[in-house]
């Protein structure tokens, strides 16, 4: 069975268009829109995971019940199901609008290539799975969720709407890498509503490891975002923001800050509970994540995309298997 980097050397760049509008005779300003597109190979069987939108639920799904086993909760089923669908929904969406009218300068891969050709079956898939989120929304869930779920996804909506269609200097304003990590660091939260309570005594620790999580999340987006970016330093300077070209050149000092401060904090709330397991998790994650950075040149950004995502995930499975 070959390995990630092997199987992904027929997913290489496909095309690269220039678009050249004159304003007048005396000035021309060139669009570069880098299009990436499928070779006539079939996906390789580890990108699916990437590919249907799957590896954010998964993420959200597993740290959310290490959050509430962390908080001494008990886990909603009917949350943890619509977590799963509104971040499937989510993160699909904003897919299909990158596949449908890529920005200037933006790169569409592999996954943004697959819902641009099957838009139809999944745009039909977010009519159906929205419906279903209503549904549990209404049916299912406690008034406490509902609207922390309404807000979070009036934020949502917003941010998606700043991306596509509002101004390109907002991404200056707010980094859209750390915008997404916090807002899907929030939504894994949202499950811990659906069963009102008093928190345990020390539940400011539980409060800090979401903040930790947070970052964690945002490594994550930053990671992905370095990685993807192009090799050559012309187009890097084109495509990218210079706080990109700036943690890309940090990116292993950076994961090994937060790799570093939820170990610190995994150690102060080690006094008789379980709230360490959560940190340490987050720590484990942060330091495969500089791991894979040091990599990076000997894997495809398609590997990278899931292999950071694993790097994210496998920490939580074994807190998890901890608690029992």
């Amino acid at each position: 069975m070959s390995s990630l980097s092997e199987a992904s050397r027929g997913l290489q760049p496909a095309t690269v268009r220039t678009l050249t509008r004159t304003h007048s005779p005396d000035q021309t300003a060139i669009v570069t829109i880098h299009v990436r597109q499928l070779h006539s190979a079939p996906i390789p069987w580890w990108l699916w995971w990437n590919v249907l939108s799957l590896d954010a639920p998964t993420v959200a799904c597993v740290w959310s019940l290490l959050l509430l086993r962390a908080g001494k909760r008990t886990a909603h089923l009917q949350a943890i199901v619509a977590l799963v669908l509104a971040v499937w929904v989510i993160y699909t969406a904003d897919r299909l609008l990158d596949g449908l009218a890529p920005r200037s300068g933006s790169f569409l891969r592999t996954r943004h290539s697959f819902c641009a050709r099957h838009r139809f079956v999944l745009t039909s898939l977010l009519l159906i799975f929205g419906a279903a989120l209503i549904w549990i929304g209404m049916e299912g869930l406690e008034a406490t969720t509902v609207r922390g779920g309404l807000i979070l996804g009036v934020i949502v909506v917003l941010y998606l709407a700043s991306i596509h269609a509002g101004p390109a200097r907002f991404s200056r304003l707010l980094p859209k890498e750390i915008a997404v990590g916090m807002i899907f660091a929030a939504g894994t939260t949202v499950p811990l509503l659906s069963k009102p309570g008093r928190f345990p005594p020390q539940s400011h620790y539980w409060v800090l490891a979401a903040l930790m999580f947070g970052l964690l999340c945002s490594l994550n987006c930053l990671s992905i975002e370095c990685w993807e970016r192009p090799s050559s330093i012309r187009e890097q300077h084109k495509t990218g923001l210079p706080w990109i070209a700036w943690a890309d050149a940090h990116l292993g000092a950076i994961a090994l800050g937060v790799a570093t401060a939820a170990l610190l904090a995994g150690f102060l709330s080690a006094c008789g509970g379980a709230m360490e397991i959560p940190f340490f998790a987050i720590s484990s994650a942060a330091l495969l994540t500089a791991m894979l950075n040091g990599q990076r040149r000997k894997l495809s950004p398609e590997a990278l995309r899931v292999l950071a995502d694993a790097a994210l995930v496998l920490p939580a499975l074994a807190a998890l298997l901890l608690f029992h």
